[in-house]
């Protein structure tokens, strides 16, 4: 179970992945992502995406941005990452070292951000990837883990578009 839908048990859940005998059903699935859609636009949440200094292990936050669900803006920061943004990161979000150079560090924004992640459930596309990345900028800064509720927006999506993965048994885009 998702945390969005810990947080609002009245939403119908994804079949389990591991409840199909042969194949998905795709217009029950998609019905389904339909209908969370439709009742998440009725609760209040968040949707949180960042910018890195690239993909693996050592990746850091050099963007944070939160908005709510009529578009306004709640949190929005450059952060000074500890080590350098790669070469392939700045050409997908053109987020230079000279435009972090003065910007607040992860430490500076970890209070601020965390007030706000725990206020709301968050939504997220690729959520894993931004949780995991979160999670390894604290460890970076040896700061306590952000707890919040966060929901992959992009596995209802990709249920929504029936785009099943035979390798992985699930949906993903």
């Amino acid at each position: 179970m998702s945390a969005f839908n810990e947080h609002y048990p009245n939403y119908e859940l994804m079949n389990s992945y591991a409840d199909y005998e042969d194949e998905p059903d795709y217009d029950t699935d998609c019905k389904r992502a339909i209908h969370w859609a439709k009742t998440t636009l009725d609760q209040p949440f968040l949707i949180l995406d960042t910018e890195t200094t690239g993909l693996d292990n050592l990746a850091e936050a050099v963007e944070i941005a939160i908005i709510n669900q009529d578009g306004d803006e709640i949190f929005q920061s450059l952060v000074k990452p500890l080590n350098p943004i790669s070469s392939g990161a700045m050409r997908i979000h053109g987020i230079t070292q000279k435009k972090v150079a003065n910007a607040p560090s992860f430490n500076e924004i970890y209070l601020p951000l965390k007030k706000v992640l725990e206020s709301k459930p968050i939504l997220i596309y690729n959520a894993g990837f931004d949780q995991r990345i979160l999670r390894q900028q604290c460890k970076l800064n040896n700061l306590a883990e952000l707890n919040f509720n966060a929901t992959c927006v992009m596995n209802y999506y990709s249920q929504y578009c029936g785009e099943w993965n035979d390798y992985h048994q699930n949906y993903t885009w």
